[in-house]
């Protein structure tokens, strides 16, 4: 039975799995989040070390996944930087690699195997350290140009614009988690 190394870059705690072909969760951790991003990168690399009888990794991440560059951003993890997600993990992993923002991963999941399977047209809203978005429509994932669809987490409440998003009102300042706890 194939397994593929199922891991969730988060905000607060690093999720990883080994999952089957059907679904089926095998194996289960979780680790604080690493807040560099070398110090992700030796996760997603330590975790694949440890992994036995897997045939592929599948990592999500917190922000926005660009899929034509394998850029990653997450300002909650690594800062304002875009960097090379997908370049440093092959360095690392020889196995077969996909990489997605966690919007997609969560719809994409539900779709298989949870509440929404069989639906073609799905959307998924997460709130957790932030709040995001996965839309599935016709079948597929929806990413956009840049990978940003379904960031809404970043939608201003107010008229204008602010530095600091957390003072200006946008939707994940006033309800993810932090900011309902």
């Amino acid at each position: 039975m194939t397994h593929v190394l199922a891991i969730d870059a988060g905000g607060t705690k690093t999720a990883v799995a080994v999952v089957d072909q059907t679904g089926r969760v095998r194996e289960r951790r979780q680790v604080a989040a690493a807040r560099t991003f070398d110090a992700t990168v030796e996760q997603i690399a330590a975790a694949a070390a440890t992994a036995t009888g897997v045939a592929a990794i599948g990592v999500i991440v917190p922000g926005i996944y660009d899929a034509r560059d394998g850029t990653a951003w997450c300002p909650n993890l690594w800062g304002d930087a875009h960097v090379p997600l997908r370049d440093a993990v092959r360095a690392r992993v020889a196995l077969p690699l996909a990489i997605d923002c966690d919007r997609s991963g969560y719809v994409s999941g539900e779709a298989w195997c949870g509440i929404a399977r069989g639906a073609s047209d799905v959307v998924f809203v997460a709130i957790g350290t932030g709040i995001g978005v996965g839309i599935l429509a016709g079948g597929h994932v929806v990413a956009g140009a840049h990978g940003i669809a379904g960031a809404a987490g970043w939608s201003s409440l107010l008229d204008t614009w602010k530095d600091d998003y957390r003072t200006c009102g946008c939707w994940e300042g006033e309800a993810a988690g932090p900011a309902l706890a």
